[in-house]
């Protein structure tokens, strides 16, 4: 990775709240290779931008209140091990 460039980051069990919007910070993260934002309380649906970060290999969703499908463009993260 380029130096500044975030690869990793644990927000788990941060008391975060809420619904994601797609100009939130987090999906300009282009180099982010494991994402955990387990044990938190996000709402509304999984939005479609996650499948824009290509480079995760993991993603750690657990224990929060994502409601509806999963997203199709989930299948764009190709080096994805973890889900």
């Amino acid at each position: 990775a380029k130096s500044g460039e975030v690869i990793e980051l644990d927000l788990s069990c941060s008391c975060l709240r809420g619904r994601f919007h797609s100009k939130t910070s987090l999906f300009r993260l282009e180099s982010i290779r494991s994402l955990d934002l387990s044990r938190n309380q996000f709402t509304g649906q999984i939005l479609s931008w996650i499948g824009n970060l290509s480079h995760l290999t993991s993603l750690n969703l657990f224990d929060n209140q994502f409601v509806g499908q999963i997203p199709t463009s989930i299948g764009n993260l190709s080096h994805l091990t973890s889900l």
